[in-house]
């Protein structure tokens, strides 16, 4: 069964390389290199085959590797109870990153969320990369629904040097906070217009399966639920995940798009709307999902596109902070992007807190924003000699219209 992530896959993927790179390896067996050989073509069958006998003639400094391999392919075959008790022997962990890493996309299929941010917080304290498991670890508590803790995690990877693609996979664990906790102005803005319904899927016979449903995603928002098998997107069949993604592709980003989805043997009619909006919640209690026949038509009408709503007069797309980890007394940087209506006078005022009460700094001003719609806010601003973790709030006000928004400043010891 293949399975993808609605941003990419579980972030154990990355290791799907088998056991030190073979090129720079002089005397494994030649069966490791045939077992390596079969695992990179995904054949993990026969794979875990020729690394079990590979286990027998590998010099003792190898075992630990050819075992972490075999853990990987009774992952990968959805053998879950006998990955965990592979991975866990205690004779084979000293190879702690690659082995944690395992046992999170386990306990991730196995939808035990918490246990598999346990397993990614192994592997960001015993990784030497800096980026490494900060992504996982922050998507399994979004998945836990653990949402605080997840932003804590996204700050102090956004500290590390990594490399685009991992600072792709944060930016994907930050639209999940965004998502779960219902900013959705905040998840506009990352996302951009980027065709998704943001739902981890499988493939299943017959169609496509609802792995996992993020909270506030617009799967979510539809009505879907994990175990749902979407038969049909847009009246289109989608036997396999390149259909449902090519189906994707082909629809209006912000269009209201039919599908056809059985649950639990029975037919339903959804309607799902493409990527995330700031107004997503409103558009979709406004769509009306109908039950559609057994069989479902061959084609289906093209969807009108869903015009999102004009922006609020005032409202604050993003707060950003910089650097979010900081030494008591650090200077650090903070951008208050906003839109306002033209000419408007507006006041903006902040707060840096500690535990949601003491106030250690606060300031405000008047701005007036011109002809531009959209406004940018940069201040310099000095870290609290006592270590913790600071909110810092964010206000703007004009007339009657308000806005608020908050970030997060990690204070550590020196």
């Amino acid at each position: 069964m293949t399975k993808v992530s609605w941003h990419a896959v579980f972030f154990a993927f990355l290791f799907l390389k088998p056991i030190a790179s073979v090129s720079q390896v002089q005397d494994l067996p030649q069966i490791v290199l045939r077992a390596n050989a079969e695992f990179e073509k995904g054949n993990f069958n026969e794979a875990l085959t020729l690394y079990q006998q590979a286990l027998r003639e590998v010099p003792p400094k190898y075992q630990g590797s050819t075992n972490i391999q075999i853990g990987a392919c009774y992952a990968l075959l959805k053998r879950n109870e006998e990955a965990i008790a592979t991975l866990t022997k205690p004779d084979w962990l000293h190879d702690v990153v690659p082995t944690f890493l395992w046992l999170g996309y386990v306990h991730a299929a196995m939808r035990e969320y918490s246990e598999a941010a346990l397993d990614y917080q192994k592997v960001v304290d015993f990784s030497s990369e800096q980026c490494t498991g900060y992504p996982g670890l922050a998507d399994m508590l979004s998945h836990a629904a653990r949402y605080d803790e997840a932003q804590l995690v996204i700050n102090r990877g956004s500290t590390r040097t990594c490399d685009e693609s991992r600072q792709q996979e944060l930016r994907d664990a930050q639209l999940l906070v965004y998502l779960g906790k219902g900013m959705y102005q905040e998840a506009t803005r990352l996302s951009g217009q980027t065709k998704r319904i943001y739902a981890e899927i499988e493939s299943a016979q017959g169609g496509v399966r609802i792995a996992f449903v993020p909270k506030g995603s617009p799967a979510q928002l539809a009505g879907l639920e994990q175990g749902d098998i979407i038969v049909t997107f847009n009246g289109e069949p989608v036997g396999d995940l390149d259909a449902l993604r090519s189906a994707v592709n082909k629809a209006e980003f912000g269009a209201s798009v039919p599908i056809h989805v059985k649950r639990d043997g029975n037919d339903m009619g959804k309607k799902v709307i493409i990527g995330i909006l700031p107004n997503l919640p409103e558009l979709a209690a406004a769509t009306k999902p109908g039950i559609l026949p057994s069989t479902p038509a061959a084609t289906s009408p093209s969807p009108s596109a869903v015009s999102p709503a004009a922006p609020p007069f005032l409202s604050i797309l993003g707060v950003e902070v910089k650097p979010s980890t900081v030494t008591p007394g650090q200077q650090f940087s903070m951008r208050v992007s906003c839109t306002a209506d033209a000419t408007d006078q507006v006041s903006f005022s902040y707060a840096i807190h500690k535990d949601g009460q003491r106030v250690f700094e606060s300031g405000s001003e008047s701005i007036s924003t011109g002809r531009a719609r959209q406004v940018t806010i940069d201040k310099t601003l000095t870290a609290a000699g006592i270590p913790g973790e600071y909110a810092i709030r964010v206000r703007l006000a004009s007339g009657d219209k308000t806005a608020e928004a908050e970030a997060v400043l990690i204070v550590i010891k020196r």
